[in-house]
């Protein structure tokens, strides 16, 4: 009967009922402890306890799983032999977890103990081994160390691909890993035939809605973003966490991870009123599901501190002023623009002085950036206005209305050319 429950949760997890694979195997677990016997039992036990905990992780529910894997460990440790593939299977189990937990020394040391298990027992070249070179890789990719990890998963994607055929998912699960170390590395082109490939093969065997789908679509739309392609990233972001929200629930870490990847996608674009609401949903997730000192939920809360803050144009206009700004202060700083010759400018940014600018944002002109420059230093109401150069790189009419403006604001003003 357990056997039976666990099948039929592990049925449940692919289509993304996880509230349905919990209950299945809760009740799996309920049996398999009152149950006696021999080794068989004792083996059907320790599945059921991974079972129950892989969901848990699945789910994000992080703390919780880590006990249920720990005891499905002991007690494969406990029963089995050391080089017992039900223990190499815990291992690996518990090593993936970690990985999310930003554990990886200990994970890797999971993921190496696993791997000499099987290869003690079933040869170097057996494609069972391939799901351990893929997580290695993936460990690797983690850590940021690409290169590391890329033969990690070239060696998973021959294994499998030699006893699987090119257009089994599994092989398209491990090119798209090893896509992932590419992109890292700079080698997009590689990277997104790589992408493009696994895509078709998960939609051919899953159908437009599989958690495969919806890595890769983020995992796409990253190389999209960085060749600056905005609209077909945003795109593909949009894609990967309507399957995700789906799949896994609005309160997910990787649903927190595509917000966070679409907003900062919206801030390439000055789309501020979209990405805000993304960024504070993002950290949101992250801090309680992984806590407030989590690298991603750190690196969540930078990204949203700079989209508010450090990007927007009035931010660098009103830097040293009182914060955060009144209205009024906003009113002033656009004035000052528009009386420097940067009305035009205004104009064309679709959020006028809330526009990010920047790296990642609106670029400008060496011309624009003097004048705010310029504008920035009248907004101080300092007594000595000192401008160093400020105007060389400004074309005779912008100069004109520049100097008329500085002449007007200024209370004391020292212009500074080299000739």
């Amino acid at each position: 009967m357990a056997n039976v429950l666990n099948h039929l949760g592990s049925v449940r997890v692919a289509r993304g009922d996880y509230a349905e694979a919990e209950r299945l195997y809760q009740r799996a677990v309920q049996i398999m402890e009152q149950a006696e016997g021999d080794a068989d039992v004792m083996r059907l036990r320790v599945q059921s306890w991974n079972n129950l905990a892989t969901l848990r992780r699945l789910q994000g529910r992080y703390a919780e799983a880590e006990p249920l894997f720990r005891r499905a460990l002991r007690l494969a440790e406990k029963t089995f032999a050391t080089d017992d593939l039900e223990i190499a299977t815990t291992l690996n189990n518990l090593a993936v977890l970690h990985k999310y937990q930003n554990r990886f020394a200990e994970a890797e040391r999971l993921y190496r103990r696993a791997l000499a298990i099987l290869e003690k027992v079933l040869g170097p070249d057996h494609p069972d081994l391939a799901a351990l070179y893929h997580n290695l890789g993936g460990l690797e990719h983690e850590r940021g160390r690409y290169a590391r990890g890329e033969p990690f998963a070239r060696r998973s994607v021959e294994l499998r691909q030699k006893a699987l055929g090119p257009d089994h998912p599994e092989v398209a699960a491990d090119m798209a890993a090893l896509a992932a170390l590419l992109d890292g590395q700079g080698k997009f082109d590689e990277a997104e035939q790589l992408y493009r490939r696994a895509l078709a093969i998960f939609e051919r065997a899953y159908g437009p809605e599989h958690y495969e789908l919806a890595v890769n679509f983020n995992n796409l739309a990253a190389i999209e973003h960085k060749k600056g392609n905005a609209p077909e990233a945003e795109r593909l972001y949009q894609r990967a966490l309507r399957i995700k929200e789906k799949l896994l629930g609005r309160n997910h870490p990787d649903v927190a991870m595509t917000l966070n990847n679409l907003a900062m996608c919206y801030q390439a674009q000055g789309k501020v009123g979209e990405a805000e609401p993304l960024f504070e949903r993002a950290v949101r997730i992250f801090e309680k599901a992984l806590g407030r000192e989590h690298p991603r939920s750190a690196a969540c809360r930078e990204n949203y501190a700079r989209l508010r803050r450090e990007t927007k144009l009035a931010f660098n206009l009103l830097m040293g002023r009182r914060w955060p700004p009144r209205l009024e202060d906003f009113q002033e700083a656009e004035a000052l623009c528009r009386d420097l010759g940067l009305d035009e400018l205004l104009r064309r940014m679709p959020a006028g002085v809330l526009q990010l600018v920047g790296e990642g944002g609106w670029q400008l002109s060496h011309g624009e950036r003097s004048r705010l420059y310029i504008a920035r230093a009248l907004l101080q109401g300092a007594d000595l206005v000192i401008l160093d150069e400020s105007f060389a790189s400004l074309d005779p009419e912008n100069l004109r209305r520049a100097l008329n403006c500085v002449l007007d604001r200024a209370r004391t003003l020292l212009v500074i050319a080299h000739p």
